[in-house]
């Protein structure tokens, strides 16, 4: 069996050396999040496969574009499967500034009357805070609004779903925020060195072995690839854009009803399950565009998505203050999640951890 995605926390109790290197990472990032290399060039422990959509190779083959016409190419795109397919477009809004550059999106191809017909969007109480001045003079008035707060049911095959995942890996990395509060904003503009990546791997609970250990892996994977990383950002960037990639894509399927499984497949993936930022296009922009994803702040994060914000509802402290908030946290907690899914698309809430285990792996020789 080989996995797409699966909560790691079902897997840590197989006590093995190069298991426990490889889980060292969780120290770092959540244990929901399973890394997949994209490029296939780092084996973890267990035996997960890359999405084919998601393939690194494919990358070198999109077209170059601007930010901005990614994002008017995208909202086009899925209207145009809208009307293919005759299903409302379900776009899940939380007021951040990825789903409020998705609706801004189509609002720049849609006239009002078209918007409220044609686009759903779902969302909370905790959408307004996070954006009143948006809600206020924008979606309250232009957007037919549905509850976000059973958002699983536009997995029901007759909607067609719009998230705003994967804007955080075309950017960048929250962990630069966590480096921010310790050290000078100058430092993550700097080339990365061993010496800082393991010290900082290190604050965070990872043992000097284990830390050197993941630096290694993540060097080695930059140069073997001739990766476009020199500095702090672009390393911490690099891990989000490969190795989190496919975990934040299912994690949203993750979490369907136990009644909805049945509908999973990759036929639904294409026609009812989409999430904006995640065409090849954009992630050509990434890899081609290092300076244009943050500036010399914290709140500089996502210039460039702000200032296109900013281009249609001339809010200047959303564009100058705005911080990255996790928004799907809150929602996750009220959902029974399997805890794995098949490169099959089957779902498993247990997994059979020696079953999965695959002893090539890149951690049983490290160091």
């Amino acid at each position: 069996m080989e996995l797409y995605i699966a909560n790691t926390e079902s897997l840590l109790d197989v006590q093995l050396p190069d298991v426990c290197r490889w889980a060292s990472i969780y120290n770092l990032i959540a244990l929901n999040v399973s890394l997949v290399d994209r490029t296939n060039a780092v084996q973890v422990p267990f035996n997960f496969k890359t999405y084919p959509p998601f393939e690194y190779a494919r990358i070198a083959e999109a077209d170059c574009l601007t930010y901005e016409a990614c994002c008017d190419r995208r909202a086009r795109e899925l209207l145009a499967l809208q009307d293919q397919c005759g299903l409302p477009l379900a776009v899940l809004y939380s007021g951040g500034i990825d789903s409020t550059l998705v609706l801004i999106s189509f609002a720049k191809v849609l006239s009002s009357a078209q918007l409220r017909e044609r686009i759903h969007v779902y969302m909370s109480n905790d959408s307004i805070l996070e954006n009143p001045n948006f809600y206020y003079e924008f979606v309250r008035k232009h957007c037919t609004i549905r509850s976000s707060e059973d958002f699983t049911t536009v997995l029901d095959g007759c909607h067609i779903m719009v998230g705003g995942e994967h804007n955080d890996q075309l950017f960048g990395s929250d962990l630069i925020g966590k480096i921010a509060q310790q050290h000078p904003f100058s430092v993550v503009h700097q080339p990365y060195s061993r010496q800082f990546i393991i010290e900082f791997f290190m604050q965070t609970g990872l043992s000097p072995s284990d830390a050197e250990c993941w630096f290694e892996l993540i060097d080695a994977h930059i140069r073997q690839l001739n990766a476009p990383v020199s500095s702090v950002f672009e390393f911490f960037w690099w891990l989000n854009f490969i190795f989190k990639w496919q975990s934040v894509y299912f994690r949203i399927l993750l979490r369907v009803d136990r009644s909805q499984r049945g509908l999973i497949d990759h036929q639904f993936c294409e026609r009812c399950y989409h999430h904006f930022y995640s065409p090849t296009y954009f992630q050509r922009w990434s890899m081609d565009n290092p300076d244009l994803k943050i500036k010399d702040t914290w709140a500089s994060y996502k210039f460039t998505a702000k200032n296109l914000i900013h281009d249609f509802n001339k809010d200047d402290e959303y564009r100058d203050h705005k911080l990255k908030i996790g928004s799907l946290s809150r929602l996750f907690l009220q959902k029974d999640t399997a805890v794995g899914l098949s490169s099959d698309f089957l779902f498993f809430d247990s997994l059979d951890r020696c079953d999965l285990y695959q002893q090539n792996n890149s951690f049983r020789t490290a160091s």
